[in-house]
């Protein structure tokens, strides 16, 4: 052996990359674990490939790998024809917002999710919808309807309220000249009985 060679690389910049990429992608894991929303992935046809805590305890469901390989359109969507009208957009466009839609419980309860959607591609370009669903919305919605009953309901109390203060004062004036004729009455019945009695004798046939 006579000498030795090699082939020398800086992979400082490289290191830095990867060290980049780690810390994204832990910052992301930990953004789509702790997330108070459901987040969900799933292939074209409705296969689910990722699902973060918050969706599956809003399946009720006890893990994420219970979740992965449910079919949307039977195990999640409450009507299974509404996936199709729910996904329809992703032919058109690349992201929807506001989808409302019935998903149901792993025990077949039914409940009201809202979703914000959009496509995204794997590294090997291939397609799959991820999506942002907005958790307890049923709740909101019972809620909502709640307030706009009790808002109705207090407009009703102070409708009825005005009719009532309208019809006392209404009342008021009609006790008061009731009050007045009675006394009015009272001070001339004597005079009007006297003269009564005083026409009888006046016009009465001799005996």
């Amino acid at each position: 052996m006579v000498g030795s060679s090699g082939i020398l690389r800086d992979i400082t910049e490289r290191k830095l990359i990867e060290d980049a990429l780690r810390r994204s992608e832990a910052s992301y894991r930990s953004f789509v674990e702790n997330a108070p929303f459901g987040i969900v992935r799933t292939t074209p046809d409705g296969l689910i490939v990722q699902a973060n805590p918050a969706l599956v305890q809003m399946l009720g469901y006890t893990s994420e790998q219970e979740v992965i390989g449910l079919r949307m359109a039977t195990d999640v969507y409450h009507h299974a024809e509404e996936r199709e009208v729910a996904t329809a957009w992703c032919r058109q466009q690349d992201s929807v917002q506001g989808i409302e839609v019935d998903w149901k419980h792993k025990d077949g309860r039914p409940f009201t999710i809202r979703c914000d959607a959009h496509v995204v591609r794997d590294p090997r370009r291939q397609p799959g919808i991820l999506g942002r669903v907005y958790r307890g919305y049923s709740e909101r919605r019972a809620m909502e309807m709640q307030l706009r009953q009790g808002q109705k309901m207090e407009g009703h109390r102070r409708l009825a309220g005005g009719i009532a203060h309208d019809f006392n004062n209404l009342l008021g004036v009609i006790i008061g000249y009731g009050d007045l004729c009675r006394n009015k009455s009272a001070r001339t019945a004597p005079y009007a009985t006297r003269s009564s009695k005083s026409r009888r004798r006046v016009t009465a046939p001799p005996r």
